[in-house]
C-alpha cells in the first residue's frame, strides 16, 4: 500500500496539499479520483510514499486516510503547465489546486478526456522563451493575416491554438476560419456533450499533420508538442477574467505557458487593453504589425443631442430628434436599424419624489430595476436586483418616508420599446435581452432580418448574434457606459462604441446629454492614439493598473473575522487602505482594498498573510469594481 500527497483540482479547498493511501501503482503527475467530504474530485500526485515508513505518523493522525484510486490515463501535466499554474496561483493569492480547477474542463469532461487519449502522444519540448507580441487590427484584417500565418506555420510542420474568451465567440470565429482547412481545423468548448469533445479531442490528437485548435482556454492543456504559435483572440474580453472565487484571469495563465514552451503568443482584439499598449511602451512585449491606432470607417457619425432644450415638456422623453428622425428614414428606405440600450428593464432606476430615497435592493444595497413582468414570480410590475436576485411587488412605500410617491426614471429596453411603438405605430419594432425567453429572442431576430423598414432594440447580449453589418446602428443613453465603478469604464465603454459604430454600413447615431463630449471624441474620430496616451496618464496618477496591483479582501463580520480583519490591517499598515462596510441583508460585510506597486508584486509577505486567513474570506486581484 501507498500514501500519496496530492493537489485536489478543485476551489474552495484551503489546503494546498491532501493525503490519501491506493493499492494501484501510481508515480508522480498521475491523476487519481479522490473522496472529499460528500464529493469526488480530482487529484494530480506530487509524492509517493511507503505506508510502511509512516505507520507512526499514520496511527497518531487525528483522522483517518481515505482510499483514492487511479485514473487510467495517457496524459500528464507538463512540468511548464504545473510551474505556470504555480505563478499564476502567486500572482492571484489562491491555491494551485483552484487555479488547475479554473484553467482545465469540468470535472466530467476533463476525466472523458484524459482517458479518451491515445496510447502514443506527444509530449511538451521547451524551446527557447519567446515574447509576446500585440496585434490591434479590425476583425477582417486579422482574419486575413490568418490564413497567412496558417500558411507559414503548416510549412513549417507547426500547429496553432486560438484561444476565444467564450462558447458563443469560439463558434462564431470557427465559422469564419475553416474555409480550406476544414480537415485538420478542430472546434472544443464546454458546450459540446461529453462525446462530442472526447471525439473532437482524439482525432485532434492522433492527427499527424499540423492542426488548427479553436477552443477557449481550458483546453490548453492538450497534449501536443507542434504548436508554433498561440493566438489570444479578442484578447480585451472581460469573459478571460472569472467572476467568482478564485477571480483568476486566464490570460494571465496563457502568457506564462506559453512563454515556458517557447511558441509565439499573439494578444489579437480590433483594441487591445491598456496595459498592453503600456506593455509596448516600456518594450515588455513586440508589435506582431503596427499596431492600428487611426480606425477608418465608411459610415457617418453623429450625436443626437438628448435631453433637447429646446423640446416641450410633453415631447418624448427618451428620444433625441436625430434618433426619431434616423428611424424615420430607415422606415422610409425600408433599411434595418439597430437600437442598442445599455440598460434592461422599464427603468434602472426609481426614487421618491417627496424625500429623494432611490429604491434599493435590501440584500446588497444596489438599484432596483422596474420591469413590466417579474423575473421570478411573473407578476405585473416589480422591483428586481440584478445582483443577488432579490423580487418585490412595484406596489411598494418608499422605504424612508413611506410614500407612494415614486418616479422611474431613465428607460430600459423595456420601456423604450414600448415608447417607439407608441411613436411609430407603423414601424416593426423587435427587441432582444437576456432577460426575454431565448425562443423569443431568436424569433424576433429572425422576424427583424427579414422585415424591411424594421428596427430591433437590444441590450449587450444581442451584439454577437447580429449580421456582419447593419444599415443604420443607434446608441441610447451613452453616458451610462462611462458611469461604471471600474479603473477601465471608459476603455471598455469606448471600445463597445467603436464596435457598434463598425456595425453600420451607412449611419451611426450616440444619443447624449453633450454634443462636444471628450469621451466621445475617439469614436467620432477613430484615433486611438490620443485615447491611450490619456487613459494611461490618468491610470498613473489616480494609481490603477497596469502601474499598481489592487488586492481586495472581503468578509462577512462576526466576531472571529472582526478581530481577524483588524489583525490584518495591523499587518499591512505599510500601506494605504480603503475600507468599506455595508449591510447585505441582516448581515454586515466589510472590505478593505490597498495598493501594492507592481514592482513589489507577487509579494511574499502578502502572500503569507492570505495564506492565514480562512475560506469566510474573498481575496480579489485587480478587482473590477472599485465599490468594494
Amino acid at each position: 500500500m501507498k500514501v500519496v500527497e496530492v493537489v485536489p483540482i478543485a476551489r474552495g479547498i484551503k489546503k494546498e496539499k491532501l493525503h490519501y493511501f491506493t493499492s494501484d501503482s501510481v508515480k508522480v503527475g498521475d491523476f487519481l479520483e479522490a473522496p472529499l467530504r460528500s464529493r469526488t474530485i480530482i487529484v494530480r500526485v506530487t509524492a509517493v510514499l511507503d505506508a510502511k515508513d509512516l505507520k507512526t505518523e499514520i496511527k497518531s493522525s487525528p483522522f483517518a486516510l481515505k482510499k483514492a484510486s487511479k485514473i487510467k490515463t495517457n496524459v500528464n501535466l507538463s512540468p511548464e503547465f504545473i510551474n505556470s499554474a504555480i505563478e499564476t496561483a502567486k500572482f492571484f493569492l489562491t491555491s494551485l489546486g483552484a487555479v488547475l480547477q479554473n484553467i482545465l474542463p469540468p470535472k466530467d469532461l476533463f476525466n472523458d478526456l484524459i482517458t479518451a487519449s491515445p496510447k502514443t502522444i506527444l509530449q511538451i519540448q521547451s524551446n527557447v522563451r519567446a515574447d509576446s507580441m500585440v496585434y490591434q487590427a479590425p476583425d477582417v484584417d486579422r482574419l486575413s493575416s490568418y490564413k497567412s500565418l496558417i500558411r507559414e506555420k503548416f510549412a513549417k510542420n507547426k500547429s496553432i491554438f486560438f484561444v476565444l474568451p467564450t462558447t458563443i465567440s469560439a463558434q462564431i470565429f470557427f465559422e469564419k476560419i475553416k474555409n480550406g482547412i476544414e480537415q485538420y481545423i478542430f472546434l472544443l468548448h464546454s458546450g459540446l456533450t461529453k462525446t462530442e469533445a472526447s471525439k473532437t479531442w482524439k482525432k485532434a490528437l492522433g492527427e499527424k499533420h499540423p492542426i488548427i485548435i479553436v477552443a477557449t482556454s481550458n483546453f490548453i492543456f492538450i497534449p501536443r508538442s507542434d504548436f508554433g504559435a498561440f493566438i489570444v483572440e479578442e484578447e480585451a474580453s472581460r469573459f478571460y477574467k472569472k467572476d467568482q472565487r478564485p477571480f483568476i484571469d486566464s490570460r494571465f495563465f496563457i502568457e506564462k505557458y506559453v512563454g515556458q514552451i517557447g511558441a509565439d503568443l499573439i494578444f489579437a482584439d480590433a483594441m487591445v487593453q491598456s496595459e498592453l499598449i503600456e506593455k509596448l511602451n516600456t518594450h515588455q512585449c513586440a508589435e506582431y504589425t503596427k499596431p492600428s491606432f487611426r480606425l477608418l470607417f465608411d459610415n457617418q457619425a453623429k450625436v443626437g443631442l438628448f435631453p433637447d432644450k429646446d423640446k416641450k415638456p410633453n415631447q418624448d422623453p427618451d428620444f433625441s430628434r436625430e434618433l426619431m428622425g434616423l428611424i424615420d428614414l430607415n422606415f422610409k428606405h425600408d433599411e434595418k436599424m439597430f437600437i442598442f440600450v445599455p440598460r434592461k428593464g422599464l427603468s434602472p432606476v426609481t426614487f421618491c419624489r417627496d424625500c429623494s430615497n432611490v429604491v434599493r435592493c435590501p440584500n446588497c444595497q444596489s438599484c432596483l430595476v422596474l420591469y413590466e413582468i417579474g423575473l421570478k414570480t411573473k407578476e405585473k410590475r416589480t422591483f428586481n436586483c440584478h445582483r443577488c436576485g432579490f423580487e418585490k411587488t412595484a406596489k411598494s412605500r418608499c422605504d424612508i418616508c413611506s410614500s407612494w410617491n415614486l418616479q422611474a426614471i431613465y428607460s430600459g429596453i423595456e420601456g423604450v420599446l414600448k415608447n417607439l411603438q407608441k411613436k411609430f405605430p407603423e414601424i416593426k419594432f423587435f427587441g432582444m435581452s437576456a432577460n426575454f425567453k431565448k425562443l423569443d429572442n431568436r424569433n424576433s431576430l429572425k422576424d427583424f432580418l427579414s422585415t424591411p423598414g424594421s428596427v430591433l432594440v437590444g441590450t449587450e447580449m444581442v451584439i454577437k448574434n447580429l449580421p456582419a453589418r447593419i444599415h443604420n446602428v443607434a446608441v441610447l443613453s451613452s453616458e451610462s457606459l462611462f458611469l461604471v465603478s471600474e479603473y477601465s469604464a471608459s476603455e471598455s465603454a469606448v471600445r463597445l462604441l467603436l464596435f457598434l459604430r463598425s456595425l453600420a454600413e451607412k449611419r451611426f447615431l450616440i444619443q447624449n446629454s453633450e454634443l462636444n463630449n471628450s469621451f466621445l471624441s475617439p469614436i467620432l474620430s477613430g484615433n486611438l492614439l490620443d485615447f491611450y496616451e490619456a487613459e494611461l496618464k490618468q491610470r498613473k496618477i489616480l494609481g490603477y493598473p497596469p502601474f499598481v496591483v489592487i488586492v481586495s479582501i472581503s468578509v462577512f463580520l462576526n466576531t472571529k473575522s472582526k478581530k481577524t480583519l483588524d489583525l490584518l490591517k495591523q499587518d499591512l499598515e505599510s500601506y494605504k487602505i480603503f475600507e468599506t462596510e455595508k449591510k447585505i441583508g441582516r448581515r454586515q460585510r466589510s472590505s478593505i482594498l490597498f495598493k501594492v506597486p507592481i514592482s513589489d508584486y507577487p509579494n511574499k509577505k502578502i502572500q503569507e498573510l492570505v495564506e492565514k486567513l480562512s475560506p469566510d474570506f474573498e481575496i480579489e486581484v485587480n478587482p473590477s469594481s472599485l465599490l468594494i
